[in-house]
C-alpha cells in the first residue's frame, strides 16, 4: 500500500480505488477506518462479447414477368393512286419557253368544306402527266 498525504486527508490507493481516511496516523489504523469513495481508474474487467452473427437479408420474391408477345407490325395500305383533280381547259395549249406544252385550267376545289373556284397553269411532263406550275 502506498500512502498519500494532501489537504489534511490521507488516501490509500488499493486495487484501483481511493480509500480516504479522516486524520488517521498509522497505515493499519487507516486501513481499518477507511471509506471507499469512487474508483480512480475504471476497473478492468475482461468481458466476453460474442462474435456478431451475420444473417443473409430476407429473400425478395418478385412476381413473374408477363410473357412477351410480339405483334406483327400494323398494316398500312398503300395510298390509292391519285386520280388528280378534274379540270377544264380554259385556253388552248401553248409551248412554254422551256419547251413544255402548257395550258390554263379552271376547276372547283373544296377548302374547309366550302367549294371555291380555282384556276392556274399546268404543263405536260415527259411521261404524259400534267403538273401545276402556278
Amino acid at each position: 500500500m502506498r500512502a498519500l498525504k494532501g489537504l489534511g486527508l490521507s488516501a490509500v490507493m488499493l486495487a484501483g480505488a481511493v480509500l480516504v481516511g479522516a486524520g488517521l496516523a498509522s497505515s493499519a489504523a487507516m486501513a481499518r477506518a477507511t471509506v471507499i469513495v469512487e474508483p480512480v481508474f475504471p476497473v478492468y474487467r475482461p468481458f466476453y462479447r460474442p462474435a456478431p452473427v451475420y444473417m443473409a437479408p430476407p429473400m425478395v420474391v418478385y412476381p413473374a414477368a408477363p410473357p412477351v408477345l410480339y405483334a406483327p407490325p400494323p398494316y398500312y395500305a398503300p395510298p390509292a393512286p391519285w386520280a388528280g383533280v378534274p379540270a377544264n381547259p380554259a385556253s388552248p395549249a401553248y409551248t412554254a419557253p422551256n419547251g413544255q406544252v402548257c395550258r390554263e385550267y379552271q376547276t372547283n376545289v373544296r377548302i374547309g368544306g366550302v367549294v371555291q373556284p380555282s384556276y392556274g397553269t399546268a404543263c405536260q411532263q415527259p411521261d404524259g402527266s400534267w403538273r401545276v406550275v402556278n
